[in-house]
């Protein structure tokens, strides 16, 4: 899932505008992507982990992004972005691809393997996809693999895999978030949200065993003239039944708030 929470670290900005007279003032419409478009517009955020047990570490490192060109990439003009992340004292780089009509915001991405299977061939590797629309209301399909029937030896155990993973999106309504530099801002909320459902079953005993996935939800708050201001994934468990035959897998969540920003 790196990718797709990569990609959704930025989303341009815009300015607010007004056309006045004696009489009256026609409020602009917001435009969120219009940072998008412009070489040199940059972001910079604060990133603490979250542990398993959804506390909130006080150390931290910076990020930064940056629109570095618009290449033409699967048939779409898109903006390029270049992210920068310093942790440690080692330096990691990742490029995303984005595009924009009106109000809804695509990404080039890698789609999300099944856990414990190798589903590359069932799933394209790569597509563009909606991940944020403000004109939406509630919730809608990103994208929706093909359930995935295999055998599989997990733990020294033989068992029989059929299990499916999907995205859904859902845009909340409008909320006030205070990021990393101390600015409160009124924000649009949205979330993306991986789902898994599916069962193991043991061919020793055919008793399937329900896999549940909880948490990984990523949730961004975005706002009019200065694009994302926070993104915060929770941490997610994966468990299989109730036998212990597969301990459950943990991945820790994280909290990333905008320190400074520039859009040309």
């Amino acid at each position: 899932m790196k990718y797709l929470l990569l990609l959704l670290a930025v989303v341009g900005a815009a300015y607010l505008s007004s056309c006045s007279s004696s009489t009256s003032t026609t409020p602009a419409t917001p435009n969120y992507y219009k940072g998008l478009d412009s070489l040199g517009s940059y972001w910079i955020f604060e990133n603490h982990d979250i542990d398993t047990n959804n506390v909130v570490s006080s150390t931290y490192y910076t990020d930064s992004m940056w629109v570095a060109g618009h290449p033409m990439v699967d048939g779409k003009m898109s903006n390029m972005l270049i992210s920068l992340s310093t942790q440690n004292g080692k330096q990691t780089y990742d490029t995303t691809y984005l595009y924009h009509d009106g109000n809804k915001l695509f990404a080039y991405v890698q789609l999300p393997s099944i856990p414990m299977l190798d589903t590359s061939s069932a799933v394209p590797s790569s597509t563009w996809m909606l991940v944020s629309n403000f004109d939406a209301t509630g919730s809608w399909l990103l994208v929706d693999t093909v359930s995935v029937s295999q055998d599989a030896t997990i733990s020294g155990v033989a068992v029989s895999v059929n299990v499916k993973t999907w995205i859904n999106a859902t845009r909340y309504s409008d909320t006030t978030f205070t990021a990393a530099n101390g600015t409160s801002y009124k924000t649009h909320l949205g979330s993306v949200d991986p789902m898994v459902n599916g069962a193991i079953t043991p061919k020793a005993f055919p008793l399937p065993q329900a896999i549940v996935m909880t948490g990984g939800n990523q949730y961004q708050y975005f706002a009019d003239g200065v694009g994302l201001v926070c993104e915060k994934v929770t941490p997610r468990t994966i468990t299989v039944g109730s036998t212990g035959l597969i301990p459950p897998i943990k991945s820790a969540g994280s909290l990333r708030t905008l320190l400074r920003y520039h859009v040309n």
